[in-house]
């Protein structure tokens, strides 16, 4: 199919009507958007929870440098690990509750295709 380019041109080398290679284009597009768009929210968490863990990692090299406040940086840091504790499990059964979406959609796929 090299050099085709558009619909018009795949329909006849295909020997199918224009509107069937149409459909399957939409599908195809539909399909596609849905991938990208499926794992954006787990993927902006992660994002926020990496800055935070960065954040607090460059205060503590910071702070690092005086001592006083190297004691008070780091009760913040033990006050907040539970909180870092809580993002992380909340990741994990967000991966993991993706992971089941996906293969449960896979499955579902599959036995549309069997159909």
């Amino acid at each position: 199919m090299s050099g085709v380019t558009n619909q018009y041109e795949i329909a006849p080398r295909l020997k199918v009507n224009q509107a069937l290679v149409n459909k399957d284009l939409k599908w195809i597009l539909e399909q596609s958007r849905n991938e990208l768009y499926k794992d954006a929210p787990n993927k902006i968490q992660k994002m926020q929870a990496l800055h935070l863990a960065k954040d607090t990692a460059m205060q503590q090299f910071e702070l690092s440098a005086n001592s006083t406040i190297l004691d008070d940086a780091m009760s913040f840091v033990a006050s907040h690990s539970q909180t870092i504790d809580n993002v992380r499990k909340s990741l994990d059964e967000r991966a993991e509750k993706a992971k089941q979406e996906i293969a449960t959609d896979n499955q579902m796929q599959q036995q549309e295709q069997q159909k």
